[in-house]
């Protein structure tokens, strides 16, 4: 999960957008399989390259410019490779484009101009448009790419950076990189873990779309601001959590396969370690999970399983909750205080048959 840092003022969202110099919107919700093809391909990625003047790759590993591996695609010029497009880049290429930034370095898509008609059919198929300071992008991009884009912007036209096929960058001139934003908020779907995310800025930094999702939920809840007040009022927190996007990435993640029932699954290979959210090791993760049993959950699920350098880890949990209210009570309040440690807005109860857990 990423940590957004939004720049720029409270009330003016276009100043903290320019000053960043860019947005991000989110490509793949979900796992996926590095060698299969993706939606995404043809959905995102094609459209772009056709608008593109040209693609550079940079920090290309040597493994991708083996000519009997496919790596004819790729010319060298300087210390970037410039992707032919002339050939076809993305079928048989599928590897290639979902590997991360380490594994194949970082790609850019330049273009001397995309409109905002240009680019909202492709943005019906990404997710929450952000926009962040260019020092946490660095994390996921190389500073080689970013200057190359960030250069591109300032002489008029629209540059794009794939870190990964997970996130799209994009870079451009003020009045377009406004423009282009706009049109993200009004075209991408809500990635429903970013509502976490936005939960924890100043109510009057949330884009577009977010302002949108919690005004209907406090819609729902009858809230009504004050006619007068000496001063502005704060934007208040609809009392309900946004069921739509609470539900949809619940049902998201019990269809993956990287999920088991919690107690189970860590008992299973006690020989590799294991572990639940931000628990330290199996042993606490145990403990966790046993005593929202013994507060009554009815199943415990450990979803988005992840296997790194040998070791497994579940970020988070699907509490199956009860029906009698005392029980759901002590849940919730067990759960809410965990979280809140965690810097997590509290999730009320407004009879949701399960709630996702961050332990």
């Amino acid at each position: 999960m990423r940590t957004i840092e939004f720049v720029g003022g409270r009330d003016n969202w276009q100043s903290g957008l320019l000053k960043a110099r860019h947005f991000s919107v989110d490509l793949i919700p979900n796992e996926f399989d590095v060698r299969a093809s993706l939606p995404v391909h043809e959905r995102v990625l094609r459209p772009l390259l056709q608008l593109a003047t040209s693609c550079y790759a940079y920090e290309l590993s040597k493994r991708w410019t083996d000519p009997k591996k496919g790596g004819s695609v790729f010319i060298k010029e300087g210390r970037r490779y410039r992707v032919d497009l002339s050939q076809e880049v993305i079928r048989g290429h599928e590897y290639f484009w979902n590997s991360g930034r380490d594994a194949r370095g970082n790609i850019i898509i330049l273009a001397d101009d995309v409109t905002p008609e240009q680019l909202r059919p492709i943005l019906r198929f990404c997710y929450s448009p952000i926009f962040f300071t260019v020092t946490q992008l660095k994390r996921n991009e190389t500073t080689a790419a970013i200057r190359a884009c960030l250069e591109h912007g300032q002489q008029g036209a629209v540059a794009l950076s794939l870190g990964s096929i997970e996130r799209l960058e994009v870079f451009a001139p003020p009045d377009r990189l406004v423009e282009l934003f706009e049109a993200a908020t009004e075209e991408c779907e809500v990635h429903p873990f970013h509502f976490h995310l936005f939960m924890e800025q100043p109510a009057s930094q949330w884009p577009r779309w977010m302002r949108d999702a919690v005004d209907e939920a406090r819609a729902a809840d009858g809230f009504e601001p004050p006619e007068t007040q000496d001063e502005p009022p704060q934007i208040a927190m609809p009392k309900r959590y946004p069921k739509a996007a609470h539900d949809k990435a619940i049902a998201a993640m019990l269809i993956k396969p990287n999920r088991a029932e919690a107690i189970q699954w860590l008992n299973d290979e006690p020989a590799q370690r294991r572990a639940v959210g931000h628990q330290p090791t199996r042993e606490d993760s145990l403990r966790a999970v046993q005593h929202l049993y013994n507060l009554g959950a009815r199943n415990v699920t450990a979803v988005e399983i992840r296997e790194e350098s040998g070791a497994q880890r579940a970020e988070f949990l699907v509490v199956l909750l009860p029906n009698d209210p005392k029980q759901r009570e002590e849940l919730f309040r067990w759960i809410n205080r965990t979280e809140e440690k965690l810097g997590i807005p509290p999730t009320p109860d407004w009879g949701q048959p399960q709630v996702l857990v961050v332990i």
